[in-house]
């Protein structure tokens, strides 16, 4: 039959899409590939597609190409990101819940595109703090707003199993702690990831 969910249904028997990649059939015949998917699927799908029955032509302007250069990006996104803290606590600053819910797609991606490059991905959480208060202190605080940062990612089904969180206190200051600005900034989270093989 040539109805749109039946050509899906042997579109996706036949290419085996991955995960990311959703297909869909309009009623002209087009199939539509969107997502991400490595180049190799990306190629052979454009070679096999006009041959099922019921395709007239693949659409994929929308898929992105999922290739090493991708997880340096996604990696580079995570380590430029920083959530700021009030004084003293574990709690984000006014408007940083937004920045923290944006990160967790970009953590999700990250993983998921290592998954498939076979790369091993270990994400450090940083806590930092400002000079008010003794280093003891401040090693504490630190450690608890990574840990907040670390609980809050595994809350949204994260595997947070190659994660670690590490309190530096004020030893890795942004900036100099004169103005109280200066201070604030150094009432952070940061990241670093690790890609291995």
């Amino acid at each position: 039959s040539f109805e749109p969910q039946f050509i899906v249904k042997r579109a996706e028997e036949l290419l085996k899409p991955p995960k990311t990649v959703s297909l869909q059939v309009d009623e002209h015949g087009i199939l539509y590939a969107t997502g991400s998917a490595p180049r190799q699927w990306i190629v052979e799908t454009r070679k096999i597609a006009r041959f099922i029955p019921g395709v007239t032509q693949l659409q994929d302007n929308n898929l992105v190409i999922l290739e090493l250069s991708q997880l340096k990006l996604y990696k580079t996104q995570i380590e430029q990101e920083m959530l700021f803290f009030l004084e003293g606590t574990t709690e984000l600053l006014p408007g940083e819940e937004k920045k923290l819910k944006n990160l967790v797609p970009k953590v999700q991606n990250l993983l998921y595109a290592a998954k498939y490059l076979g790369k091993n991905v270990r994400i450090k959480i940083i806590g930092h703090a400002n000079t008010t208060g003794t280093q003891q202190q401040n090693i504490i605080l630190s450690n608890n707003r990574a840990k907040k940062i670390l609980s809050y990612l595994n809350f949204q089904g994260i595997n947070t199993t190659d994660f670690s969180v590490n309190g530096v206190g004020s030893s890795q200051p942004l900036r100099s702690q004169v103005k109280q600005e200066d201070k604030q900034v150094n009432r952070r989270v940061s990241f670093q990831v690790y890609l291995t093989d």
